[in-house]
Order: structure tokens, then sequence, then C-alpha cells
């Protein structure tokens, strides 16, 4: 198989995408009726046999489709003989053609949707799944540290972040990305630090910022990171938000959805320019309709506007949710929407689908039990969300144990 691709697992369409649509387009290049669509990420293929001898028998080769499908699976179909979608674990062949189906090839390629204790780490990491990533990290390679220190920084550990982060630019200091993550670490410690200790950890922040853009000049994550620095920092160390913008122009020129995203991160920062982020989230969405950031965070922004606009509320996190429902963050929004507007039997079940999705992450349980609370309504329900979430370790950056106990004995 091209790329060496045999059986893969992929919680994600995201990650589907990485791992099978390269592989997918070397191995049925020599059947394409037309040059792949990289929107919907189809390929149209010609009916054949057993490869170009088979292939030239038919006199009106019927056209398949292999397109990468939603919630992370491949789907494969055609008029006349359906390929159809996977819906257990499998890997990629071609299969001898039969009697009834001598002159058509048919390809199967399934990605299946698992929750697998050898999901690559980078991927966890991506995803916020923190305590998954934990359990996994064994190696002393520079990435290994560059992760750890990820997973250090997520659950408060500043010392072994800077520590970890350090070990693995010193084993691979040409890796644009290693910069990037060291300095998302530097400026959250800096937020948190006091004033005199702030000014160092903010400079050398931007240090590694411009070390991470040095290295790889179209580095987006690096250059958006630079965006809120400077947008965010004070001038003494850097900051200037009139090259906060510019900066976002620069990302919209090389990746224009992640440009408007930053756009409406930007005007999303300030109560008085927050309205106008609502255009770069929708123009963001509109580019890439996958965006899965921008469509939660637009989602969001609906449900805490005045007045609260819950049913775009509903609605893109809704699409956020099909696009990675192993994320929990859609999960969130949707239970606070539906706590809010009291409409319990849409909350249970959407607790029930994050549940099922993101079984190590109940913080959609504590966000409605937390509005429940404030509304004083349903204590009841209420309590068991709280007991639910009690009932396992937080993820990593949620509320504490602590934290929900202070929260239930609120309920009176």
């Amino acid at each position: 198989m091209p790329g060496g691709l045999g059986n893969q697992l992929a919680p994600t369409y995201r990650q589907a995408k990485r791992i099978a649509w390269k592989p997918l387009k070397q191995m049925t290049k020599e059947y394409w009726t037309s040059k792949p669509n990289e929107t919907d990420l189809s390929i149209e293929l010609i009916g054949g046999g057993n490869r170009l001898a088979r292939r030239r028998q038919l006199r009106q080769p019927a056209r398949r489709r292999a397109r990468l499908c939603s919630a992370g699976r491949v789907c494969l179909d055609g008029a006349g003989e359906a390929w159809s979608e996977a819906s257990a674990l499998g890997g990629v062949g071609a299969t001898a053609p039969s009697k009834r189906t001598k002159r058509v090839t048919v390809l199967s390629l399934f990605v299946v949707v698992l929750l697998a204790a050898d999901q690559p780490i980078a991927i966890l990491l991506d995803h916020n799944h923190w305590k998954r990533a934990r359990a996994l990290i064994k190696s002393a390679t520079a990435e290994s540290f560059s992760q750890q220190s990820r997973i250090d920084w997520a659950f408060y550990s500043e010392a072994a972040a800077i520590k970890d982060a350090e070990q693995a630019i010193a084993l691979d200091p040409t890796n644009s990305d290693f910069h990037f993550y060291f300095a998302q670490i530097l400026c959250e410690a800096a937020g948190r630090a006091n004033k005199i200790r702030a000014i160092g950890l903010a400079r050398r922040c931007k240090q590694e910022i411009d070390t991470a853009v040095s290295l790889k000049p179209d580095n987006t994550f690096a250059l958006f990171a630079r965006m809120l620095f400077l947008f965010e920092a004070p001038g003494i160390v850097g900051g200037d938000k009139s090259q906060a913008f510019a900066t976002a122009a620069q990302i919209e020129r090389i990746e224009p959805a992640r440009g408007n995203f930053g756009r409406a991160r930007l005007a999303a920062h300030d109560k008085e320019t927050m309205p106008s982020a609502e255009p770069y989230y929708l123009k963001a969405i509109e580019i890439n309709p996958r965006y899965y950031s921008a469509l939660v965070e637009l989602a969001d922004l609906y449900r805490t506007a005045t007045p609260p606009r819950y049913d775009l509320a509903e609605k893109h996190a809704r699409n956020a949710q099909q696009v990675e429902p192993d994320r929990v963050a859609a999960y969130i929004v949707l239970a606070e929407t539906f706590a809010a507007t009291a409409r319990f039997a849409e909350l249970d079940k959407v607790l029930q689908e994050s549940e099922a999705n993101v079984p190590d992450d109940f913080a959609p349980h504590y966000r409605s039990a937390a509005i429940l609370v404030a509304q004083s309504r349903e204590p009841g329900r209420a309590k068991l969300y709280l007991s639910k979430y009690l009932s396992q370790e937080p993820e990593a950056r949620e509320p504490t144990h602590a934290e929900a106990k202070k929260l239930m004995s609120r309920i009176k």
C-alpha cells in the first residue's frame, strides 16, 4: 500500500483525512476520471477489472466515488454497485472480482471511529484528551518531551512543563512546533506570575514565538500565537495592537479560514467590539465548514450574547459535534444551552451522547449543574449531575473535585 497504510484507527474526520486521504489518492490515481475534489474530499473513479487490462474492456466505464465521510470514516460509493461505508474495524485492499463482477474492481477502505488505547498522542493533545495522553507517554524523544510538557502545562505543573519543553528543544532546536508549544506555556505562566517575573516570562515567550516563525514562516499556529501576544501584551514586552491586526492579515493570506478566525478572536476580546466577531467566525466557517474551534466559539458567542441566541448556539454546536464527536467542547455548549432553557429531556440526551463519545470527561455535567444552581432550579437534577462529575478524575483544565463539592454545598 502507498505510504504503508494497513489497518488504521481514527477517532475523527480530521484524523481520518490525515491518515487516509493521501494514500487513497495514491491508491486510486490510475482510475481517476477527473482530479480529486479537495473540498468535499471525493474522487470520481472508473470501474475496472484487474487493473488496466480489465478496465479497457468497459465500453462505458462505470463511475465510482471514494470520499471521506463525517465521523472519521471513509465512504466508497457509486452507480450500480454500492461501495458501502465501514461499520467495523477493517483494512485497505482490493478484492478479486467475483463471477458477477469480473469487470469491476472493488476497493474497500475502512477507517473506524474507535476510542483506541494506541491513539496517536498528538491527536489526543489536539482534542484535549490530557488524561489519555498522560497514560501513553513512555519514550524519551524530543517529541515525547514536547508532548509531556503540554500535559504538564494542562495539569498546571508549570516547572515540569518548562523543564520538559526545554529538553525537547535541546534535542531538536530546529523544530518550529516545539518552540510554539513552549511559547504557549511561557505566556500563560506570565499571566499568572507577579509583575517582575511576568516581564521576564513574557519576553521569553516572545522570543520562542519569533524563533518558531523564523524556523517556519508559514506556521500559522505560531503566527496565531504572535497575533495574540501582540494584542494582549503591554508595550514594555513588545505588545502592539496594530501589529496584531497586521499579523491576522498575514495569517489570512496563508490560511484564509484561520485568518478570519484570528480576526474573530481579536474582536471577541473586548465587549465593545464583540459584535463584530460574528461575521469573522461565519466567514471562517464558510471557508472551512468543518472548522471545529470556530463552530464552538461562535456557538458560545451566541449562547452568551445579550440577549442569548440559543437557537443559533444549538445549531453551530450541533455542527461542531458532527465534525468531531470525540471532543467535549460542543457538548458543553449544548448542555449549557439546554440547562439555561429548561429543556431537560434534550439536556439528558446530550449528556448521554457526551458520555458515550467522551467517557473520560464529564465537564458537561458540571456546567449543566452550575447553571441549574445559579438559577435555583432542579436541585435533585443538579446533585445527580455533580455526583456523576465526582465519579472520576476530572480532565485537565476542568473544575476540580473541590470545586464540584463546593458547588454541591450550595444546593438547597
